[in-house]
Parts: C-alpha cells; structure tokens; sequence
C-alpha cells in the first residue's frame, strides 16, 4: 500500500498489493481504486520466480555460472489457521 499516492497520481482503477490497512484501504475508496489484495505470500513467489529467471539470465551474460533454488518448503501462513 506504500504506492497508494502513485496510484492516485496515474488515476489506477486497480490497485494489486500484499497488504492493505485499514486508513489505507479508506483513502483508495475516497479516491475510487479498487484493491485486491493478494497477500504477500502469493505476490511474493511470484516475483522470487521472475526474479530466479532474471538473475540466471544477466549472470549468463556475466559469464558466470551460477546455481539459483528457490525454497519449495516455505508455506502460506494463512493456508491453514487453526485458532
């Protein structure tokens, strides 16, 4: 929620983010930007993804030769909430 201003600024219909707070999710509706929010588990192994493929593209470039993994183990803490 940290672009809100910028999202008012380019006049965004929508905003994607992985956390919206209260005061922050009243302002986007004064200022008529949907929210989705998509938790920042979701929107974080989407990005580790892209990030992996870029890495091993600009080190290719580099010359260099090395491995990237990403942790297949790390889980959603909200996936299963047991109170």
């Amino acid at each position: 929620m940290g672009y809100l201003e910028q999202a008012v600024s380019a006049k965004a219909d929508v905003m994607i983010t992985g956390d919206i707070r209260y005061h922050d999710a009243l302002d986007a509706q004064f200022h008529q930007i949907s929210l989705i929010d998509a938790g920042h588990f979701g929107l974080e192994r989407c990005a580790i993804k892209l990030m992996k493929g870029r890495f091993e593209t600009e080190f290719s470039k580099l010359g260099w030769k090395v491995k990237l993994y990403i942790c297949e183990t790390e889980q959603n803490p909200f996936t299963d909430m047991r109170f």
